[in-house]
């Protein structure tokens, strides 16, 4: 709890970035404590429990990102509303976005340098997402592949094999 609120401190002296830390620090007492009375390793866990315990440390995520980016009084407003159900709706995007174009006339050469880049982040995503796959299936995968492909996969350009042992 402690180092979670000296990182909060770090990014900031202000309540907002004390909250932050706290949340962070509270997350992590609650699932130590959740794990002193479990026996199994979490991967031991059947499928289900493994998805919906990622699903709900990703949503306590969110929530303390929330007074990140905003100071508390807009945060606990922000929080307040989420809370209340008769604020929730979902949008039509495809209805929105059909409305900005018909309204702005936009013709594929003006929407195309927006589709490009967002085609090239989810290109990139993929890659990231299958060398993470493969990195689970087999962490020493990586230090099997060819030393050119090494190099130009690691963060270090140029870095032989040698560097990895």
């Amino acid at each position: 709890m402690l180092t979670m609120l000296l990182s909060g401190m770090w990014h900031g002296l202000s309540w907002n970035m004390l909250a932050w830390g706290g949340l962070h620090g509270l997350y992590l007492v609650v699932e130590r404590l959740f794990s002193l009375r479990s026996r199994k390793a979490p991967d031991e866990l059947p499928k289900w429990r493994q998805v919906l315990s990622a699903l709900l440390v990703f949503a306590c995520v969110l929530l303390a990102w929330i007074p990140f980016s905003m100071n508390l009084d807009a945060a606990s407003q922000f929080l307040g509303s989420l809370s209340n159900p008769a604020n929730w709706q979902l949008a039509d995007y495809k209805m929105y976005i059909a409305r900005f174009l018909v309204a702005h006339r936009f013709t594929p050469d003006q929407w195309m340098p927006w589709v490009f880049p967002l085609l090239q982040g989810t290109v990139f995503l993929v890659l990231a997402l299958l060398l993470d796959w493969v990195q689970y299936k087999d962490e020493l995968a990586f230090l099997k592949w060819p030393r050119w492909l090494q190099a130009s996969c690691s963060p270090w350009q140029g870095c032989s094999s040698s560097c990895y042992r």
